[in-house]
């Protein structure tokens, strides 16, 4: 679940990165995409939106990366202890 949530985020992520950089050699108007309309909007505040979500994506990246790694963890902890279970009861 974890893994699928950050594949999605990772995907959305590059989605921004990309966006940022066609408006950064866009020149005229500028139309960001609100639900099933295209409203126009200026250069400036289109870059401000970017940035935005791309923090906030980021932002979820890293906790998901900490979510993941004490996941793996505990997996860890988990296969330690049942390998001690079974060497402990498996070889009466």
């Amino acid at each position: 679940m974890v893994v699928l949530q950050k594949q999605q985020l990772e995907l959305r992520l590059k989605e921004v990165e990309l966006a940022m950089e066609i408006l950064m050699k866009s020149e005229g108007d500028v139309y960001r995409g609100v639900g099933g309309l295209f409203l126009k909007t200026t250069k400036e505040e289109a870059e401000r939106d970017l940035k935005n979500k791309k923090e906030l994506f980021e932002l979820r990246l890293k906790s998901l990366n900490g979510q993941e790694e004490a996941l793996r963890n505990q997996l860890t902890r988990m296969q330690r202890q049942l390998q001690e279970l079974t060497q402990t009861y498996g070889g009466s």
